[in-house]
């Protein structure tokens, strides 16, 4: 027994949702994109007592409980005079790779405040922009972009401060307004392939599917992050099949590596893709070998829909009837287990 037309339906949707509707495909990416940022803390090492330099040693090792401990004394007796701000600084790093996050706030704070001519006042404001990133507090995120743009235009983290005020921006859906902060970012910047990609996630949303291929090509021709590059091919696929142009969907799936985070994503559509250009025996390779390997896979029922369209094909209406057999038992399996749990 064949499963109905409406099951085929709603996996090709499914498919489809990537390129025109949720973005949580590549949310993971996003979210990487900006995470530890690399802020220097030793240049002024050589300047420092002892005790603050063992301070520094403790932190590179991650000993950021004694890092702390240390910097706290000398803070409680105001030592060393004139670097307060250097020593505040590093505190509030320490607290935050703890998780302490108002403490590490509070100090970050210390530091523009009291401090603004400091060149730790900068950092300490693109780390509260990260906090304010990560809880989703856009209020304060649009006060932070605003007060660096117009403080410290010319500073190396503005790039960086760009592109987290785009992200801002992307969540909100106000994707033009997103993109003109991204083309600020220069071709030589270490973030210029996450601004492309996070630019095509922009023009994706927009439906201006010629821009968003542009970005990504040069996406892949960077030497960026390995799985930007991925992902870049994946949507790149996707945008090709959703254009109907199947054969041309399959080069950029297949560019796809095993170790990939959406490999199973990929395996997916590049069997699809194979049904589509009529290469069914192909198309029942992939498939066959992935639900054998591959039962407790989110992709399962996606992917033997396909070797059984696939089986039919080719004309081999028995193995098509097993494969909607073991469907069928395996949503049963499925639905028996949820009614227990």
């Amino acid at each position: 027994m064949r499963l109905p037309a409406l099951f085929f339906a709603a996996v090709s949707l499914g498919m489809a949702a990537t390129v025109c509707g949720d973005p949580s495909g590549v949310e993971w990416l996003l979210k990487d994109a900006y995470e530890e940022v690399y802020v220097p803390l030793s240049q002024v090492a050589v300047a420092m007592p002892e005790e603050v330099q063992s301070a520094l040693r403790n932190y590179h090792q991650g000993n950021f409980r004694k890092s702390i401990e240390i910097l706290e004394r000398m803070r409680v007796l105001k030592l060393p005079d004139g670097r307060l701000d250097f020593i505040t600084f590093v505190l509030a790093e320490s607290y935050r790779k703890l998780g302490c996050t108002q403490l590490a706030q509070n100090d970050y704070y210390y530091v523009i405040n009291n401090f603004p001519a400091s060149d730790k006042a900068a950092p300490s404001l693109y780390r509260l922009l990260e906090f304010a990133v990560k809880n989703d507090d856009h209020e304060k995120a649009d006060s932070i972009y605003s007060a660096f743009e117009g403080r410290y235009r010319i500073h190396p983290l503005i790039n960086s401060i760009r592109y987290l005020s785009a992200l801002i921006d992307y969540q909100r859906k106000e994707y033009d307004k997103a993109v003109q902060k991204l083309i600020r970012i220069p071709n030589t910047s270490s973030q210029a392939y996450q601004a492309q990609f996070l630019s095509a996630l922009c023009y994706l949303q927009t439906k201006d599917y010629q821009k968003a291929l542009l970005l990504l090509a040069a996406v892949q021709g960077t030497a960026g992050n390995r799985e930007t590059t991925d992902e870049s091919a994946i949507i790149i696929g996707d945008i090709y099949y959703l254009q109907n142009n199947a054969e041309t969907a399959l080069m950029y799936y297949r560019k796809v590596p095993k170790k990939a985070k959406r490999f199973p994503y990929a395996l997916i559509k590049i069997a699809r893709c194979y049904l589509d250009l009529g290469k069914y025996k192909q198309s029942v390779k992939i498939a066959h070998d992935f639900i054998a390997e591959h039962r407790n896979s989110e992709y399962y029922f996606e992917m033997a829909s396909i070797l059984e369209q696939a089986y039919a094909k080719l004309g081999n209406e028995q193995d098509a009837a097993l494969v909607s057999n073991l469907i069928r038992h395996q949503i049963v399996d499925a639905r028996l287990a949820f009614e227990i749990f």
